[in-house]
């Protein structure tokens, strides 16, 4: 048989609002609605159409209350300009609406909680209330803010091999198991500091995200320090949780870098159509989200929403990445599985002895309505004394 079958199987189980609070990148951001695997950077937060979630009004609470505590962090003690006011008025009021809405939310809640009785749905949503009060905490009028959360996603693979993929890859056990179990706080403290950590027990054990940052630099930038994601690929920066599929394409896998170690500048998240990164790491982890291991990197990233309606209902996303990378003990190996976790690499380039290694992306997204597709071309330039001049490309088309 001349085929791989391959079964997926998610169980996501967060015992907290799934509202974040919204990170650098479109991890964080990025959610139910299609419009949210794109990082907008526009800021605004208009009225849709349809009633908002839990959730979402939860993160554009977050993000509002973010937005005025950086306001009045900048005012301080001086005379507000025109502008100040202006824009304090507007946060104030969004923020008097959504918590208008959110405790709307609530009341629907406990009314289908007294009208499912007994049944499975009003337990369930009786632990997702009472797990708000357990995992979100507000200490000294939001000086100091924490969430804890969990996260599990289970895997199954079925495999019927051919010999001719026995004798190239091995032989492919049937298996089920955790791909991610992961527990995570996050929050702010001082009102101006925001913060993450989180730590993966599964496959892929190990710290994760475990970061600072601030929440003003300049004017116009953010820093962050600690170990975070490189600011490179769209399919990278989505949180595994809002991954279209379980894994990344291919071509993310083998080319597009995932964590490491350092200090990133970004965008603030003030209205604007045009986002960047620019980050210095070292010492990449070696577990399978991060194949292009390195012992120093310069990674920037430019995004941009030339088109942007109806709360994002109609948008076009482009982006641009580019990687520069000292390889640790001067060997490049890019290496990708089939997009099942569980399986053993189908391609893979072996060890290139390179002293360095410049790294490319293009991408793409649009949504109309109800249809969306997202599109990355990615380009690894391993230039090789032994071997020459290497070139590795990929791309990909989610829809």
């Amino acid at each position: 048989m001349r085929y791989l079958v391959i079964l997926g199987l998610a169980l996501i189980l967060v015992l907290q609002p799934a509202a974040a609070m919204p990170q650098a990148d479109a991890e964080s951001q990025p959610d139910e609605a299609k419009s949210d695997k794109v990082e907008s950077g526009t800021g605004a937060l208009p009225e849709p159409p349809r009633q908002m979630t839990r959730s979402e009004l939860q993160r554009q609470i977050d993000f509002v209350q973010r937005e005025l505590e950086e306001l009045l962090v900048r005012i301080g003690d001086k005379e507000p300009s025109a502008n100040q006011r202006q824009k304090l008025s507007a946060l104030l009021g969004q923020m008097q609406d959504l918590r208008q809405q959110m405790a709307d939310v609530k009341q629907e809640t406990d009314e289908k909680i007294e009208k499912k009785g007994d049944s499975f749905k009003a337990k369930w949503l009786k632990l997702r209330k009472a797990s708000e009060d357990i995992t979100n905490y507000d200490v000294n009028d939001g000086m100091f803010r924490i969430r804890f959360g969990l996260r599990f996603q289970v895997d199954g693979t079925l495999v019927n091999e051919s010999s001719e993929l026995e004798a190239q890859v091995g032989s492919i056990a049937n298996t089920s198991d955790f791909r991610r179990a992961r527990i995570f706080a996050d929050g702010r403290f001082l009102r101006r500091i925001d913060f993450k950590f989180e730590w993966d027990f599964a496959i892929d054990s190990g710290p994760k995200d475990a970061w600072v940052e601030g929440s003003k630099w300049t004017k116009f930038m953010k820093w962050r320090v600690g170990r975070f994601k490189e600011p490179y690929s769209l399919a990278r920066q989505n949180s595994n949780t809002y991954l279209n599929f379980l894994e990344w394409p291919a071509p993310v896998q083998a080319i597009a870098p995932g964590r490491g170690w350092g200090i990133m500048f970004r965008h603030n998240e003030a209205p604007q159509r045009l986002n960047w990164a620019l980050s210095l790491t070292a010492g990449g982890q070696t577990a399978d989200e991060t194949e292009t291991k390195s012992d120093f990197t310069a990674t920037w990233r430019v995004t941009g929403l030339p088109l942007y309606q109806g709360d994002g209902r109609l948008l076009l996303h482009l982006g641009a990445s580019y990687s520069a990378r000292d390889p640790n003990d001067n060997i490049v190996s890019l290496s990708a599985r089939p997009e099942a976790r569980f399986t053993p690499d189908f391609i893979a380039t072996g060890d290139i002895p390179a002293d360095k290694n410049t790294v490319w992306g293009l991408e793409a997204a649009a949504v109309f309505g109800q249809f969306w597709s997202q599109f990355e071309w990615l380009q690894s330039d391993v230039p090789s004394d032994n071997l020459g001049d290497l070139t590795f490309r990929g791309s990909y088309v989610e829809a």
